[in-house]
């Protein structure tokens, strides 16, 4: 949305007494998310492209040239756009960029550079969240200096205690920023953080507010320090600090606070997608005690909606069918992100989902295993941790018999009703991905030797209690080549 264009659409606005949106990034984004699409096509958007999907047959090789290609095509593409040949002439392009941005017709809040190559792009490869093929390089943060008015405590879902400054409310780039986190005590301290104090605040990547520094030339005397206190603010436990972490914690697994969050964060997009149930509704349920821990979100009624928490008959309808899709559509790299395993963010949720194929398996992992499997020492620990906290045994069977027990894909039946057995250590795949391989052709794989076992694959150095268990049914054995035969 162009700047002028945002200014006659808030004007717009606020003539038919709507709320105008703080910036045009809000407008956009706020546009693209209505229901209606009459009123986004109502609305002063523009579109750029930049990417042609490598499935075009006759894509051509180079970034730039897949840019000529679609404003032949008639696309829009940015005009700003340059094809550079070395560093140095990034750098002054970058400059020249940073003095135009002003008189841009868009906001803009850096640059991007990209390898032009498509093929060394694909070599390049990408990260979990970003391609190792391009940088974005942003302007420096807009700053701005306001007073800090209180600075209150919340707690997060892991019990972290997190100190936010109250501000005299200040306009940096056309947003109105009334908090900022303070992050922990370390960082007031290092920062000489007061009440009262009046401190520059800038938005990192023009989104983030948080304080660069304090103004100490400002001060009157009457400035506090602050500290963070000593027993949780909602539940009145006793704050703990593990050595070597610089966050201070709640230990109590049942805070009102900390379920809260805790539901907010199962039930996002990234992780469970139930739509309908953000943080407001979340601190309803936990304080009337209709949802205690995050299974009792699949014993949700619609009575219990409509008569405990009150919500509207639609909502609640649209909130319990939203719980339904939740079940049916589960998937484990989002399931384990959404339980808010420590230390597991969604790439990790996603390498455990690869290496773990089940939830079962995952739980049964000892930190002994979560670290052959690739995982660091310090999160293998407190993943193999967590699944070995009863509190937390109890919720994975809950969840389960509420139906969420994610399986791998299946990719065909060949294996169907078949049972197997692994012993030894396999030349061409890990214990898991043989596992995956069983699962998604309809197998079930065990850990022990039984009369039901129809297969017991056997590698290097295999256990001789298998071994003479496998004997003793009768069962076949073969070897990995063999195996993979089966599995296709």
């Amino acid at each position: 949305m162009h700047k002028m264009e945002f200014e006659h659409f808030n004007r717009r606005q606020e003539e038919r007494g709507e709320k105008p949106f703080a910036n045009p990034r809000n407008a956009a984004a706020g546009s693209l998310r209505q229901l209606d699409p009459g009123v986004t096509a109502a609305r002063p958007l523009h579109i750029l492209f930049w990417e042609m999907a490598p499935s075009t047959s006759d894509r051509p090789s180079s970034q730039w040239d897949c840019l000529g290609m679609m404003k032949t095509l008639g696309l829009k593409t940015d005009p700003a756009a340059t094809r550079l040949r070395n560093a140095d002439e990034a750098v002054r392009w970058y400059g020249r960029m940073m003095t135009r941005r002003e008189r841009l017709p868009n906001e803009i809040d850096g640059c991007v550079l990209k390898v032009d190559d498509l093929s060394a792009q694909e070599k390049l490869g990408t990260r979990a969240a970003s391609p190792r093929w391009a940088l974005a390089w942003k302007f420096p943060p807009l700053q701005c200096t306001t007073r800090i008015e209180k600075i209150e405590t919340f707690v997060g879902r892991t019990g972290a205690l997190t100190p936010v400054a109250k501000l005299a409310p200040v306009h940096i780039g056309g947003v109105e920023v009334g908090y900022v986190t303070l992050h922990n005590q370390d960082e007031i301290e290092r920062k000489d953080i007061r009440i009262g104090d009046t401190v520059l605040i800038e938005r990192a990547g023009d989104v983030i507010p948080h304080v660069v520094k304090t103004v100490p030339e400002r001060r009157t005397g009457r400035e506090r320090h602050y500290r963070l206190p000593v027993k949780c603010p909602v539940c009145g436990s006793a704050i703990i600090r593990i050595e070597g972490e610089v966050a201070a914690r709640c230990p109590n697994t049942s805070c009102p606070a900390r379920l809260r969050e805790a539901i907010r964060h199962f039930a996002s997009k990234e992780a469970m997608n139930i739509r309908g149930l953000g943080e407001k509704l979340a601190g309803q349920l936990v304080a009337q005690g209709v949802v205690t821990d995050l299974a009792d979100i699949y014993a949700l009624t619609f009575a219990k909606l409509t008569r405990v928490v009150c919500m509207g008959e639609k909502s609640a309808r649209n909130l319990i069918a939203s719980i339904e899709r939740s079940v049916r559509h589960a998937k484990l790299d989002r399931l384990i992100f959404g339980l808010g395993l420590p230390h597991v963010g969604r790439a990790v949720a996603s390498d455990l989902a690869d290496k773990f194929p089940t939830l079962d398996q995952l739980a049964r992992a000892d930190a002994k295993s979560l670290q052959v499997a690739g995982f660091g020492s310090k999160v293998s620990s407190e993943i193999a941790g967590w699944f070995s906290i009863r509190a937390n045994q109890r919720l994975v069977q809950r969840l389960k018999c509420a139906g969420i027990d994610p399986k791998p894909e299946r990719k065909g039946d060949r294996l169907e009703g078949r049972r197997f057995v692994f012993t030894g250590e396999l030349a061409s795949m890990t214990r898991n991905e043989a596992v995956k391989a069983v699962v998604a052709q309809g197998g079930r794989v065990s850990d022990s030797v039984s009369g039901r076992t129809d297969f017991v694959v056997t590698g290097a150095h295999p256990g001789e209690t298998k071994l003479r268990n496998a004997r003793t049914f009768g069962t076949r054995m073969i070897d990995e080549k063999e195996f993979r035969r089966l599995a296709a």
